[in-house]
């Protein structure tokens, strides 16, 4: 899965840190540290699933940034995972 973070305005948005509330199940690619996004940018924040054990998982990602509007950005992960396979 993607997460694709736009910038929609007009000045630039840092992005301080990106965290994952489920690391056991999820991993995170792409920026995850200090990041600034210019207007109109498009950074990707990938997401797969991990775990070696059936059902449901849920989780997490939290993209803090300098956004007057939006400092914090919560995106919810499920997703329902088969013995034994990664993806």
């Amino acid at each position: 899965m993607t997460i694709t973070v736009r910038n929609t305005g007009t000045m630039d948005v840092t992005i301080s840190s990106v965290t994952n509330s489920n690391t056991t199940d999820f991993d995170l690619s792409g920026p995850t540290g200090v990041t600034r996004l210019a207007p109109s940018a498009e950074p990707v924040v990938d997401r797969g699933l991990r775990s070696r054990t059936r059902g449901a998982k849920t989780g997490n990602i939290t993209i803090n940034n300098s956004s007057n509007n939006a400092p914090a950005i919560a995106v919810a992960l499920t997703c329902t995972s088969i013995e034994g396979c990664w993806w």
